[in-house]
């Protein structure tokens, strides 16, 4: 019985070095066909032969490979039905890792699946009133089967994008795959529930899908150079942001990639995200959130020696974390989630590696302030103004990289941050020499002078050096550098003078000791600074 079975259902497999050709030939004589089958599986028949060969042969392959199919329904002169399946086994290319370019269309699987299950649909015949012969071969791989349809076929064929997931038919056509599998008897709908399953979480690995493909997108953007940079908001200056409407963006420099990233999460922003049902969840939510914190995680890593070395680089990373904060606050009413930490967030990262920045940037000017030394106690020499026209050539520096890039109030706040330190250090120098002698005023006189020609010129506004608040301690300084005791005096006015606003009682009497000579008359003057 079994070789008569042989006859009418042909399995047949040729191995070639590289390839295999499987050959399924099934009678179309139904009644002889309809007899044998029942005979032979009425006597307990063993399938796993057969099974193996399907599941090894038939079922695999087309779940794996791109098979060549060929069906023909008039075979051997049009006694049998016959299905050719042609597939490549070398494993060169899933090894290599290029797979996912080999792996077979979704819904050509299940169109050769059917095909499959419509050559052999000759043998299926009932065996009783709960049991098919499909039925008792699926026992022995649906399992298998199931587990390669669903992780190896589906789930990859789940969309990545807005665009693919508009137009995917994927959950329909496994819902009537499954329907036909359960009419074939292959499977029991509701025992074996694996496409079920893969229906009920498809927003989920769609979800899934589309975070790990915006995830890649983002790290692609985030590791490209942030020195490459673009100029954002040309036309709104300074008094329209501050002034007119606080929240226009300022007009700055940005990276290009900060651009790229914008548009990405504009691109999110713009897809629909309309629900089948009302318990569903919004596939994209969380997206934008995720993108950013990745954006405030990574780039200080990868970028983190340039962020160290290269003061523009910081600059750019503080506009960038600045550009997206306006752009989440613009976008707050669009459902961002974790709005109010994302803004505070971003604000708080780029503050943190400017202020990095600025602070390392005080330090090169205290670095250079802390050699500065008279040469004798009578003449200043040549030193100091070699330390002082330093400063004001890193500062110089400092203002080709950063005018251009930062926010005019920001470049202006920071200028006016580093010109008080750099001014303070002067200042305090000055102050630490005892006796000041007329030549010697007169050379701090000229010192003080080139800070106050050099530095109004760090600024696109020079009045905005007046922002700077040791600058008329300054200015005061070199007046008293060329005044007359009796001039500081009535410039100190028993309290009541323009150096109250700069200056303390015992700096003042402390420059005049160590500005005049002690006689009754020096004396006479201390005693009028209280």
């Amino acid at each position: 019985m079994q070789e008569r079975f042989d006859r009418l259902v042909q399995l047949n497999c040729k191995s070639f070095p590289n390839s295999k050709c499987v050959t399924l030939l099934v009678s179309k004589e139904e009644g002889q066909l309809h007899d044998i089958v029942i005979a032979l599986f009425q006597e307990r028949y063993n399938p796993v032969r057969l099974c193996e060969f399907l599941l090894e042969n038939c079922i695999e392959p087309l779940i794996l490979k791109p098979v060549g199919v060929e069906c023909n329904e008039n075979a051997e002169a049009g006694t049998y039905v016959q299905l050719s399946l042609s597939y490549s086994t070398k494993e060169s290319g899933m090894a290599s890792g290029t797979s996912t370019q080999l792996r077979p269309n979704y819904k050509q699987v299940l169109e050769h699946f059917r095909l499959l299950l419509q050559t052999l649909s000759g043998i299926n015949h009932s065996l009783s009133s709960s049991q098919h012969v499909f039925s008792i071969i699926g026992d022995h791989v649906k399992d298998r089967m199931m587990h390669l349809l669903v992780n190896d076929c589906l789930i990859p064929a789940v969309p990545e994008t807005m665009e693919e997931y508009q137009a995917s038919t994927l959950c329909e056509d496994v819902a009537h795959f499954e329907q036909y599998l359960a009419d074939s008897f292959l499977i029991n709908p509701e025992v074996d529930r694996g496409l079920s399953q893969f229906i009920e979480q498809y927003e989920t690995y769609y979800r899934n899908r589309l975070c790990s493909r915006v995830l890649e997108s983002t790290r692609e953007i985030i590791q490209r150079d942030l020195q490459d940079m673009v100029l954002v908001a040309p036309n709104n200056q300074a008094m329209d942001v501050t002034g007119c409407d606080p929240f226009l963006f300022p007009r700055c420099m940005v990276s290009r990639s900060a651009q790229d990233f914008m548009k990405l999460m504009e691109r999110i922003m713009r897809q629909p995200t309309e629900k089948p049902g009302e318990d569903e969840a919004d596939p994209l939510a969380g997206v934008i959130g995720m993108m950013l914190q990745t954006y405030i995680d990574e780039v200080p890593k990868v970028h983190k020696k340039l962020l160290e070395s290269i003061p523009q680089q910081s600059v750019l990373f503080h506009n960038n974390c600045m550009y997206f904060t306006h752009w989440v606050a613009q976008n707050a009413n669009k459902g961002i989630e974790s709005f109010p930490a994302l803004v505070k967030t971003l604000q708080a990262t780029g503050t943190m590696h400017f202020r990095v920045q600025v602070t390392y940037q005080t330090s090169i000017l205290m670095d250079i302030m802390e050699s500065f030394e008279f040469e004798s106690p009578h003449t200043l020499g040549t030193g100091p103004l070699k330390l002082v026209r330093q400063c004001l050539r890193q500062l110089e520096l400092l203002k080709n990289v950063w005018q251009n890039v930062l926010p005019d109030n920001v470049y202006n706040s920071t200028f006016v941050e580093l010109l008080h330190a750099f001014i303070n250090e002067l200042v305090r120098h000055i102050f630490t020499q005892r006796d000041i002698s007329a030549t010697m005023a007169s050379d701090l006189s000229d010192l003080i002078d080139v800070v106050l020609e050099k530095a109004p010129k760090l600024f696109r506004d020079p009045h905005e050096v007046h922002q700077v608040r040791s600058w008329m301690k300054l200015q005061q300084l070199k007046t008293m550098m060329n005044a007359s005791l009796k001039e500081i005096t009535e410039l100190w006015c028993k309290g009541a003078g323009p150096l109250t606003a700069n200056y303390k009682a015992d700096e003042i009497r402390y420059l005049i000791r160590a500005l005049f000579q002690d006689t009754d008359r020096r004396a006479k003057a201390i005693t009028q600074i209280m």
